[in-house]
C-alpha cells in the first residue's frame, strides 16, 4: 500500500514517524516544501505526546526514542500545567491531570476550593509548579518515571526536524503539490508537484496546515466557530535574563483584547498575543505588550485564521489532521492534542493486528467507518470549543472583547448547561463525558468552573467525610516530600544536557 503524508511541520513529522514505526507493508512518502515555514516559536503540548514516543501496543509499549535525546535536540522543557493570570478575580491553574485523591469524585475539587480557595489544590502538578520543581526525582532514570503526567515545551523549529530525521524508511520529496489526478470515483490517484514529479498513492494524509491542499478541492463542509473572537496571533521571542530560574508550566496571561502565552524552552521564551484583529490594531497590540514587559519586542510574524470545525476530515482516500482541518485557537494546546487524538482514533478504526504487527485494511475506504469516525471527531472539537470558551466567561477586564464573552447569549449550549445546573443542583461526572477519548472531561472542566466562580462548590459528597482531611493532609505531605527530591527545571535541563 502506498501512503503519502503531506507536510513537514510538527504534525506531519509525528504522523510520518508513527506510521513508519507501527504499520507493516506500507510504502511511505512524505512531501513537504522547505520554503514553507512552520508556525511555532515555542509550543506546548499535553501529556498525549508521550504516546508517540512508543510503538503502538495495547498491552505494553516499546520505547522508540530516547527521551533524554529528545529533550536535548528539541531544546524541550517539561510542561506540568498552565497558569492563568489576570483572566478573572484571581489567578488559577489548569488541572492538566486527574486528581490523585479520587479521580471520579468531583467533591475532591469542592473540598479543595472551600478549604484552600483553589480547586486544584490536591493536584500534584500544581504543587510542583508552586515549589518550582519538575516532579522528576533526582538520581532516578527518566525511563522509570514515564508514568508522570507531563507534556512538553519545545522549539517548534526543531521538533519536526528531530522526528523526520528518525524516519529511515520514508521516501522524502521536497516540493509543493500543485495538482491532483483523480480516479472516476473521486479518489486521489496521483499527486503532481511543482517540479513535475508524479506520486501515485493509495491514501493521502494531509498535514499541510493552513495551506490546506485538499480542503477547497473537495469543498468539505466546515462550520464557522461563533463562540470565539480570537482570529489573529502575534508570536515573538524573549531571551532569558541572566540566572533566571526556568518554570515548568505555560503562562496564559489575560490582556485587554485577548491573552498572551509564555512557553519556556531551554534557551528562551516563546511568546505571543492572541486577539481579535477587528477590535485592536497590531500597533496597539505591540504597544500593550511592550508596556507590560518594559522593553521592545520584534514580532516573528502575524498569523490569521477563522475559527472552524470541519465535519469531514476523512473523505474518500484522504484524511486531514491538524490545522488543515480544525482550528479554534491555541488555548489549552487543543490543536496538537486534538490532532494526535484524531489520528490515533483513525488508526484504531482502520488497522488489524496479527502476531503483534499492525496492518491497514480495506476499512481505509469503508464509508460507514468514515462516517462514524467523522462524527466522533466533530464531537471532540465541539467539546474543545466549549472548554476553550469557558475560560473567558467571568472576565477581569471590561473591554469590548471581554464584555462579548460575559454576555450569556454568546455562550455555548454546553457552558450554559453546566453553569445553570451547577448553580441549581449537583453536577456529576456524567454531565461532562462526551463518549470520545481525549475530551476535556470532568477533571478539567469542573475545577475550571469552580476557580472561575461560575458555580459554587457543593457542601456534601463522598470527600466530605470525617476522614478526608486526614487523606488530604497525607496527599499534600507526600507531594511535599516528592518536591524535596525532585529537580528544578534548570537543574533538570543541566542534567539532561550533561
Amino acid at each position: 500500500m502506498k501512503v503519502t503524508v503531506l507536510g513537514g511541520g510538527t504534525l506531519g513529522a509525528l504522523i510520518t514517524f508513527f506510521i513508519e514505526n507501527n504499520i507493516k507493508n506500507v510504502t511511505l512518502t512524505n512531501v513537504h516544501s522547505p520554503s514553507k515555514g512552520i508556525i511555532g516559536v515555542g509550543e506546548g503540548t499535553t501529556g498525549g505526546l508521550q504516546h508517540y514516543f512508543s510503538s503502538y501496543q495495547p498491552l505494553g509499549t516499546k520505547r522508540l526514542i530516547n527521551e533524554r535525546e529528545f529533550f536535548r535536540e528539541t531544546k524541550a522543557n517539561i510542561k506540568l500545567t498552565i497558569k492563568y493570570e489576570d483572566w478573572c478575580k484571581k489567578d488559577y491553574w489548569s488541572p492538566f491531570e486527574p486528581n490523585m485523591m479520587a479521580k471520579e469524585d468531583l467533591s475532591v475539587y469542592d473540598y479543595s476550593f472551600m478549604n484552600h480557595n483553589e480547586a486544584c489544590y490536591l493536584n500534584k502538578n500544581t504543587h510542583f509548579c508552586k515549589s518550582n520543581k519538575t516532579g522528576i526525582i533526582k538520581n532516578v532514570s527518566l525511563n522509570d518515571q514515564w508514568s508522570n503526567h507531563y507534556g512538553y515545551h519545545y522549539d517548534g523549529n526543531l521538533i519536526s526536524k528531530y522526528f523526520l530525521k528518525k524516519c529511515k524508511k520514508t521516501n522524502f520529496i521536497y516540493d509543493d503539490v500543485i495538482d491532483v489526478e483523480y480516479k472516476d470515483n473521486g479518489f486521489v490517484k496521483t499527486l503532481i508537484t511543482k517540479l513535475g514529479q508524479k506520486i501515485e498513492t493509495d491514501f493521502v494524509i494531509d498535514c499541510s496546515g493552513f495551506h490546506r491542499v485538499f480542503k477547497e478541492k473537495y469543498k468539505l463542509y466546515t462550520r464557522k466557530v461563533t463562540s470565539s473572537l480570537i482570529n489573529r496571533a502575534m508570536p515573538f521571542l524573549v531571551q532569558y535574563k541572566d540566572n533566571e530560574e526556568l518554570i515548568a508550566y505555560t503562562i496564559a496571561k489575560g490582556m485587554q483584547y485577548g491573552w498572551m502565552w509564555r512557553a519556556p524552552i531551554q534557551s528562551r521564551y516563546g511568546m505571543g498575543y492572541c486577539y481579535n484583529r477587528d477590535l485592536i490594531s497590531d500597533e496597539d497590540v505591540i504597544k500593550e505588550v511592550e508596556t507590560l514587559l518594559g522593553h521592545e519586542i520584534e514580532p516573528v510574524k502575524f498569523i490569521d485564521w477563522e475559527p472552524q470545525i470541519t465535519e469531514q476530515i476523512w473523505h474518500k482516500n484522504i484524511a486531514l489532521f491538524g490545522l488543515s482541518s480544525n482550528f479554534i485557537e491555541p488555548l489549552e494546546a487543543t490543536n496538537i492534542h486534538g490532532a494526535l487524538v484524531s489520528f490515533l482514533s483513525f488508526f484504531n478504526h482502520t488497522i488489524v493486528t496479527s502476531d503483534s504487527e499492525h496492518h491497514w485494511t480495506d476499512n481505509l475506504y469503508n464509508e460507514h467507518v468514515q462516517n462514524k469516525f467523522n462524527k466522533e471527531i466533530v464531537q471532540l472539537y465541539e467539546n474543545f470549543e466549549s472548554f476553550i470558551q469557558l475560560h473567558y466567561l467571568n472576565p477581569k477586564y471590561k473591554t469590548e472583547f471581554w464584555n462579548w464573552y460575559a454576555d450569556k447569549s454568546n455562550w455555548t449550549d454546553t457552558n450554559r448547561y453546566h453553569i445553570e445546573k451547577g448553580n441549581n443542583g449537583d453536577l456529576i461526572p456524567q454531565d461532562f463525558y462526551e463518549g470520545q477519548s481525549g475530551v476535556a472531561g470532568p477533571c478539567l472542566v469542573y475545577p475550571t468552573l469552580l476557580d472561575l466562580e461560575l458555580v459554587p462548590p457543593r457542601t456534601r459528597g463522598v470527600c466530605f467525610d470525617e476522614h478526608f482531611s486526614e487523606k488530604a493532609y497525607w496527599q499534600v505531605n507526600h507531594i511535599d516530600n516528592l518536591c524535596k527530591r525532585s529537580y528544578t527545571m534548570r537543574e533538570f535541563s543541566q542534567a539532561i544536557n550533561s
